[in-house]
């Protein structure tokens, strides 16, 4: 599989994206409505954003799922503390990279807790574990602190991180259609492939799965 471009989280103009090689180009209009950056990958939707979402949701979907074996994306983003975190900082770790909706949510505060309880055997198995939402890191620490977690929790404000593994996806509730978090996770070795990738995971046994992965 070939490389995916590295993510960062400091976007400049909403009118541009990063490529690949850290230059900053601003996307081109193509007949089927959507922007491209210059690497002709998927930007962001124009003219009218919810008709060319319903349109494309399918595609999306196709090039971002993740499976074992794949490269996992690397990222820098910001955590709850406002530091810099980046995934080639911990290599030669697993990581437990795991995907929910809302901070102070009943089924995200049981994932999130069940990884606290599990923790010491995660780490005692030269491991670690991320969190990710696109709460602020604000939203992050008040969790964090109220639950005590032990784990970074992620700011992924703008969904880049979801999108690049493949959890923001379309939702439905009450008969809406909406773009969210699916609660998902992820465990990738020591070499930055993945060893696992759980989408749709429900919250009491994302902590196990992802534990039983680790052996």
């Amino acid at each position: 599989m070939a490389n995916i471009p590295h993510l960062t989280r400091e976007p400049p103009d909403r009118s541009c994206r990063w490529r690949a090689d850290g230059a900053l180009h601003p996307p081109r209009i193509v007949p089927n409505g959507l922007a491209t950056t210059d690497m002709g990958r998927l930007a962001f939707p124009v003219g009218n954003p919810v008709k060319n979402m319903k349109k494309n949701t399918k595609r999306r979907r196709a090039l971002a799922q993740l499976k074992a074996g794949d490269l996992a994306p690397d990222f820098t983003v910001q955590n709850d503390r406002g530091e810099t975190v980046h995934l080639g900082d911990f290599r030669g770790k697993r990581v437990i990279l795991y995907f929910y909706p809302k901070d102070n949510t009943p089924g995200c505060t049981t994932q999130a807790c069940n990884f606290r309880d599990s923790y010491l055997a995660i780490t005692g198995k030269n491991a670690v574990v991320l969190g990710v939402s696109p709460d602020s890191a604000k939203s992050h620490g008040n969790f964090k602190s109220k639950y005590s977690l032990p784990f970074p929790l992620l700011v992924d404000s703008d969904h880049a991180l979801s999108e690049a593994y493949g959890v923001w996806q379309t939702k439905k509730m009450m008969g809406r259609e909406y773009m969210g978090v699916v609660r998902s996770h992820f465990v990738i070795d020591e070499n930055g492939r993945l060893a696992d990738a759980q989408y749709n995971v429900k919250a009491p046994e994302s902590a196990a799965k992802a534990l039983k992965t680790l052996g």
